[in-house]
């Protein structure tokens, strides 16, 4: 008489060969998703660098005379909010410690407190995000 149905082996067969699958694309998954938090984190850094160059370019005087004072132009990336030159992630946001007005996608840590320098070289102003930029040097 025949059967019909798999055996015991060839349904532990399948499920091996299922359970190596799933082990070798799960860590590229999530590395992936790293990787994509990671360049979201580095985009978020080069607009707010860019927002400052772009505050200090319409504000060059005041900037200028701050840096010769005291050799840099220092502000927050609230400062930049504040003014208008980079938007808050959140409109409820607030800049006590409950609600974070921009956020670090890697791990969803505060970045709105963090400082922004200014250096005016050969009569033009540069930005330097001072927060960690370590993960996005080529």
């Amino acid at each position: 008489m025949k059967s019909k149905g798999f055996t015991l082996v060839e349904i532990l067969a399948v499920i091996v060969i299922l359970a190596v699958l799933i082990g070798m694309a799960v860590p590229n998954m999530v590395g992936i998703g790293n990787k994509n938090r990671n360049n979201m984190y580095c985009t978020k850094v080069q607009n707010i660098e860019n927002s400052a160059q772009q505050f200090a370019e319409d504000n060059f005087g005041t900037v200028e005379a701050a840096f010769n004072a005291s050799g840099k132009y220092e502000m927050t990336v609230q400062d930049l909010i504040k003014q208008g030159y980079y938007k808050k992630e959140d409109d409820s946001c607030n800049y006590t410690e409950q609600k974070p007005c921009v956020t670090d996608p890697r791990d969803k840590s505060r970045i709105d407190n963090v400082k922004v320098h200014i250096v005016i070289k050969n009569r033009r102003p540069f930005a330097t995000y001072q927060g960690d930029k370590s993960s996005c040097e080529n």
